[in-house]
């Protein structure tokens, strides 16, 4: 005997509508769906464009002696902000135009996968440059890669061991 980990639907507790005449439909309208989809995107991006402008401000400023209070957060989350949600559509859109090549079955999809983590793992210090640095978000993502490349032994050394841990506590972490 077991217990459900989730909420049943509506379906399994109906059973299928569609058995034997005299059956009965379900018909809950989810049109409106679409629409709060892509406002909770929207939303979602806007206050993490800020959320993550004042947070690494604040960070910096902790790191060369400055006091951090909640008008440093509010200065570096509207400073940054623009470049921050340029920073959210370039992503979105990029990973947005790869989905359809998933759909192809092969090696292809692989290789794309590969090239997708290789990119944003040059990419990794992106946000953090367009604070330190106060750099565009061209050229933020131009001095990441340059960054990682001349450190690539340094960066992975950070980066593999990690990984490994992370992925350790997700599969410890299983049920």
């Amino acid at each position: 005997m077991t217990i459900p980990s989730a909420v049943p639907s509506i379906t399994q507790i109906l059973g299928n509508p569609n058995q034997g005449s005299g059956g009965f439909a379900v018909n809950i309208p989810y049109n409106h769906l679409g629409i709060v989809s892509i406002v909770l995107l929207i939303l979602f991006m806007l206050a993490g464009a800020f959320l993550k402008g004042g947070f690494l401000g604040c960070v910096l400023a902790g790191v060369n002696d400055h006091e951090v209070r909640i008008g440093t957060f509010m200065a570096m989350a509207k400073k940054y902000f623009l470049r921050f949600i340029l920073q959210s559509s370039i992503t979105f859109i990029l990973v947005i135009a790869f989905v359809p090549f998933f759909f192809i079955p092969g090696p292809l999809v692989l290789f794309l996968f590969i090239g997708i983590i290789i990119l944003f793992f040059y990419l990794m210090f992106w946000d953090y440059i367009i604070v330190v640095e106060n750099a565009k978000l061209i050229d933020a993502a131009r001095i990441s890669c340059s960054l990682v490349q001349s450190n690539l032994r340094k960066v992975l050394s950070l980066v593999i061991p990690v990984s490994i841990i992370t992925a350790l506590f997700g599969i410890w972490r299983m049920p």
